[in-house]
């Protein structure tokens, strides 16, 4: 859930996050891949990056085409 993320980063990630708080049941699957200071983010619905991701990694919003 967004409201869990870890207080650092890791060097590399790979991470499947639901973009809804703990309080409810669920909104759909976000993912994201960091390796070093390469960053990527994919959500199959297209929304606005989370505020607490933006603020977590910093990341550019990656759509695949």
């Amino acid at each position: 859930m967004r409201d869990t993320l870890p207080n650092k980063p890791r060097k590399n990630e790979r991470e499947i996050m639901n973009l809804d708080d703990c309080s409810r049941g669920g909104t759909h699957w976000v993912c994201w891949l960091k390796r070093g200071n390469e960053k990527f983010y994919f959500d199959s619905f297209g929304l606005t990056l989370p505020t607490e991701l933006d603020n977590y990694r910093g990341f550019d919003v990656f759509y695949p085409s």
